[in-house]
């Protein structure tokens, strides 16, 4: 009944209340990014041909768990209250395809994980420097951050639901 690309592996019963957005304590997503044209990547990961220093981009990375207020890489008229997010994990791999950014919260800005590759990506690339990437992240001016990034590199990697949420006895 359900189409090729939805696979349902467990089905429990939750509380009526359980809310699958609000409930959620953590959320990781991938961002995949290649420097090789190869067409078996093409709309799965962007093509990035740029030279990148991942030490620098990785030293940038590191200092978002720093931070809470992440004002600067949200995408304007959200309806949020708080620009607040608590970072538990952030880093760059270099795979066979090429490289992936990983990054575990406790939520997400609209546009924030794609902002925040555009600016790390620029500072890889020296168009910023680590000084000037800690000034962007709190200056709260979205016109600072790189939007660029496209949508087809990002994938929702995994979600955490609190125990009580997990299966009704």
């Amino acid at each position: 009944m359900l189409p090729s690309s939805i696979v349902i592996k467990n089905i429990y019963s939750v509380p009526e209340d359980a809310h699958a957005r609000f409930d959620a304590t953590a959320r990781s997503y991938i961002y995949k990014i290649h420097a090789q044209k190869n067409p078996f990547l093409e709309g799965r990961s962007w093509y990035y041909p740029f030279p990148i220093d991942l030490s620098l981009m990785q030293a940038a990375t590191d200092s978002l768990l720093n931070y809470t207020s992440f004002e600067t890489f949200s995408k304007k008229n959200t309806q949020v209250n708080t620009f607040e997010c608590s970072i538990t994990k952030a880093f760059w791999e270099q795979t066979e395809e090429g490289l992936v950014f990983n990054i575990t919260s406790n939520r997400f800005l609209r546009g924030m994980i794609r902002g925040l590759v555009g600016t790390l990506l620029q500072v890889g690339r020296g168009q910023i420097t680590l000084e000037n990437w800690h000034q962007i992240v709190l200056s709260k001016n979205e016109q600072l951050a790189d939007f660029s990034t496209p949508a087809h590199g990002l994938y929702l990697s995994s979600i955490i639901y609190p125990n009580f949420l997990k299966k009704l006895s």
